[in-house]
C-alpha cells in the first residue's frame, strides 16, 4: 500500500479500539486496511455507492478473507449490518452525512466523522440524535482544512451557536485562525461591492478571527 496521505492519517488517529469498523465511502479502502493491521479493528465492513470505488477496496483488501472484511455497495448506512461498532464517514459534505445518519436503520455506538463543509448541521444533528460530541478539531495538510468529530451514543452536548459552526476544539486552535485567514482572502479576491452580504460576510468571519486571536 502507497504512503497515504496525512489527511487519512489524522483520521485514522482518532479512531478506538472495536470489533467491527464500517468506513463508509471507503474510496481505496486505506483506513480499513489501517484499521485491521494495527489491530484497531477486528473486523471492518467496507461500503460505497460507487461498485468502482467499492472494488478498489476490495482489491486492497483481498488478502484478509471473508472473516474479516465484508464488503457491501450501499447508500450510506442502508445495507451496512447493525452489528458494527464504529462508524466513519470521511469525504463527504455535512449535508449528505447528516442525510446518511438521519435515514439509518441503527444508531452506532461510536461515529468518526470527517464533513468537508456544512459541519454546523452535522453537530446539531449529533446532539439531536443523543451523541456526546468527544472530539472537535480541524486541521490541515498543505493549504487544505478539514474538520474532524467523534461521538459516543448515550451522552449529551450543550454547544454555543459559534461552537456548533466551528467545533468547540477548533476555538482554541491557531489552525482555525489560518482556516479563517484563508476563506476572509477568497472572498475578498472575489470581492463584489455591490453585493452587501459578502462585505457583511467577510467583517462576520474577521471578527470571529480576531476574536479567537485574542484568545489563544
Amino acid at each position: 500500500m502507497k504512503k497515504i496521505s496525512k489527511r487519512l492519517e489524522k483520521i485514522f488517529s482518532y479512531l478506538t479500539s472495536c470489533e467491527y469498523l464500517a468506513d463508509v465511502g471507503c474510496d481505496h479502502g486505506y483506513i480499513a486496511k489501517l484499521a485491521l493491521d494495527s489491530g484497531i479493528a477486528k473486523k471492518v465492513c467496507i461500503s460505497d455507492i460507487s461498485e468502482k470505488s467499492l472494488n478498489k477496496a476490495i482489491n486492497l483488501l483481498s488478502d484478509y478473507g471473508d472473516e474479516k472484511v465484508f464488503s457491501v455497495v450501499s447508500d450510506g448506512l442502508e445495507l451496512v449490518p447493525n452489528t458494527v461498532d464504529q462508524v466513519l464517514i470521511a469525504g463527504m459534505g455535512g449535508e449528505e452525512i447528516v442525510k446518511i445518519l438521519s435515514s439509518s436503520h441503527f444508531l452506532p455506538k461510536k461515529l468518526v466523522l470527517s464533513p468537508m463543509k456544512n459541519g454546523e448541521k452535522v453537530r446539531k444533528l449529533l446532539i439531536e440524535l443523543g451523541y456526546e460530541i468527544v472530539h472537535d478539531t480541524i486541521f490541515s495538510d498543505g493549504d487544505k482544512f478539514y474538520f474532524l468529530i467523534t461521538a459516543d451514543f448515550g451522552g449529551k452536548s450543550v454547544y454555543t451557536d459559534m461552537e456548533l459552526e466551528f467545533g468547540k476544539e477548533s476555538l482554541k486552535s491557531k489552525v482555525l485562525v489560518l482556516y479563517l485567514d484563508q476563506k476572509i482572502a477568497n472572498l475578498e479576491k472575489s470581492f463584489d461591492r455591490k453585493s452587501e452580504k459578502q462585505k457583511e460576510k467577510i467583517q462576520s468571519l474577521t471578527k470571529i478571527r480576531n476574536e479567537i486571536n485574542r484568545n489563544l
